[in-house]
């Protein structure tokens, strides 16, 4: 699977997405780190088998400072914040999702439309 972009800003991304799972997932919890291509899409992320994050949070992770409610780990809230901006220059989008049955996925997905290398 290619995508277009920068190597080192898509290497922040991911190493924010799975630096917040290690953060927030409790001990013991699975993490993984994905590639795919799905209906013509393509997206990279990481999944976690933990809690969750409140269904009104998921639209405000990506704002400046914001921890949310729950926040237990350290940190100044602004990695989701950078990544949501290195998505935008990659025409591509930060999404987040509470899974089915439990656990956590956030992702950076590229529309059909997206140019490949």
């Amino acid at each position: 699977m290619l995508v277009r972009g920068d190597a080192e800003l898509l290497q922040v991304v991911m190493r924010n997405l799975l630096d917040n799972a290690m953060r927030y997932t409790p001990a013991g919890s699975t993490i993984t780190v994905f590639a795919r291509l799905r209906h013509g899409e393509r997206s990279i992320g990481v999944t976690d088998d933990g809690r969750g994050v409140p269904p009104d949070d998921l639209p405000r992770l990506v704002e400046r400072f914001y921890r949310g409610r729950e926040a237990i780990a350290e940190g100044s809230g602004l990695g989701l914040a950078i990544s949501q901006r290195i998505a935008e220059l990659h025409d591509a989008r930060l999404e987040f999702e509470n899974l089915p049955g439990g656990g956590f996925e956030a992702r950076l997905r590229w529309p059909r439309s997206s140019p490949v290398s």
